[in-house]
């Protein structure tokens, strides 16, 4: 029996519109399903809904290593469809681009909504039917292969273990002959493409209900978590300086060998240094945030789970402790009758003095001239390493992708399409790569999503 469809893709984020509008583009009858009532759902929340569509990195092998270890198999990904073609497609439907700071790209009109608009119309010109409203619960195999359902909610936990384990080499490749609905019916196609998201930010529609059906499939998974997710800090100092924003800091990560009872103090004094990253950053209510918390989050947590750890941040990074030193002390020598508190304000923020000098245990009230050596090398030394305790992450609701999900090793990039399925092509967040802000997240979305609307759109045959 003839399948209904050329091609059905699951899910109408980015990733998803963008195969969608290609496939059918190199004439394909496509059939897109989504279950929200809107598209780009969670397109419209990115950026702070201006929407960072890519990044102006034009350097392949740069590119490559924004997205970890595992970004050595994105080579033949962007070689295809890189940001350039990001830009260009959106130019195509005259929605012009500007790059900002750290090689951030938005769209001229920062809204999100013009974006998705670019999307709708792509999709429009090829003749994408659009079914929203409509969920996806499970993936029908070819023949005697069983059915994968999407199982009680409690087992799409992030924290619970992830089945794996590829099929036999000796297997011969199996292919998907149609998606179950929660309406009970049954939508066949000759290629299928799998576009629904990770877990972050549920209330979107993002879920992970994919990671079940593929796990069922014996599709090799890692174990998914937040992404790109803001920092816990208990400490009442960073409370403190909510709403306070960096443009350039530095956070370390530090390790005691002894049982520290808080984040400061002489249980840190021979503390080992584990990581080491600068950027902007944003002290908020319950923690640290922004790109350089934001970037640094996962790295944290794995260091996290075989060490104590602490963090420190520098509000003056690059800033020599000596040089540090020796301007307090000609401070004292010229002005020694200045307040400490109003020396520092000199330096950073009010508020920012005012923590630096709390946790040197020094009054910021106290003229310059009356500081100690010991009271003046705590001073220098908390200036340049604020300490405060690492709280864990934010939950998947505050996180913007999440980690974790389908081997990169499992795909073929050239395709999109997993080795040992012949006709099922996987996209965007439900891949493992832990990518930094910027942009990329996006840009692997559109990439992905061209060059599987481009080999779906291609592919030949059908279903009998």
């Amino acid at each position: 029996m003839k399948a209904q469809w050329d091609v059905v893709v699951i899910g109408g984020g980015p990733a998803g519109m963008t195969a969608a509008a290609r496939a059918a583009e190199r004439g394909r009858r496509v059939l897109l399903l989504e279950q929200n009532d809107t598209l780009g759902k969670k397109l419209l929340i990115t950026g702070g809904g201006r929407c960072n569509v890519t990044n102006a990195t034009t350097d392949r092998h740069t590119l490559v290593s924004r997205y970890g270890p595992q970004g050595v198999h994105l080579h033949s990904l962007f070689a295809r469809f890189g940001p350039g073609d990001t830009r260009e497609l959106l130019q195509r439907f005259g929605l012009e681009t500007k790059v900002e700071a750290e090689g951030r790209v938005f769209p001229v009109t920062d809204s999100a909504a013009s974006v998705r608009d670019v999307l709708v119309a792509y999709m429009g010109e090829g003749g994408v039917t659009v079914r929203r409203g409509c969920r996806v619960t499970g993936l029908v195999v070819e023949a005697a292969a069983r059915e994968s359902a999407a199982p009680e909610p409690a087992a799409l936990d992030p924290a619970a273990p992830v089945p794996s384990g590829a099929p036999r080499p000796d297997q011969p490749a199996r292919k998907i002959r149609a998606v179950r609905t929660s309406r009970g019916e049954e939508i066949t196609a000759s290629e299928f493409v799998l576009a629904t998201g990770g877990t972050a930010r549920p209330e979107t529609g993002s879920r992970g209900d994919a990671f079940a059906w593929l796990a069922e499939l014996g599709v090799p998974l890692r174990l998914v978590e937040s992404a790109l997710v803001p920092i816990r800090v208990p400490d009442q100092w960073v409370r403190s300086l909510q709403g306070l924003a960096l443009t350039d800091a530095e956070l370390v990560v530090q390790s005691s060998s002894t049982e520290a009872t808080s984040s400061h103090g002489t249980d840190w004094s021979n503390a080992r240094r584990l990581l080491t990253r600068r950027g902007k950053l944003l002290f908020t209510h319950f923690g640290l945030s922004g790109p350089l918390a934001l970037n640094a989050a996962s790295e944290i947590r794995e260091l996290s789970r075989g060490n104590r750890i602490r963090l420190l941040v520098n509000p003056l990074p690059g800033s020599d402790p000596a040089a540090m030193d020796r301007l307090i002390t000609d401070a004292a020598a010229t002005g020694g009758k200045r307040g400490i508190g109003k020396l520092l304000r000199d330096l950073v923020a009010p508020r920012m003095a005012d923590a630096v000098c709390g946790l040197a245990g020094v009054d910021p009230a106290d003229r310059v001239a009356t500081l100690s050596r010991g009271a003046r090398r705590a001073l220098v030394v908390t200036l340049l390493g604020m300490p405060c305790a690492f709280g864990g992450l934010m939950g998947q609701d505050k996180a913007i992708v999440s980690s974790g999900g389908v081997d990169p090793a499992a795909v073929d990039f050239r395709t999109m399409r997993l080795r040992e399925i012949s006709n099922l092509y996987v996209l965007g967040d439900l891949l493992d790569f832990n990518r930094q802000s910027g942009g990329y997240s996006l840009q692997m979305c559109w990439a992905g999503g061209w060059v599987a609307g481009s080999a779906a759109g291609s592919a030949t045959g059908g279903n009998t």
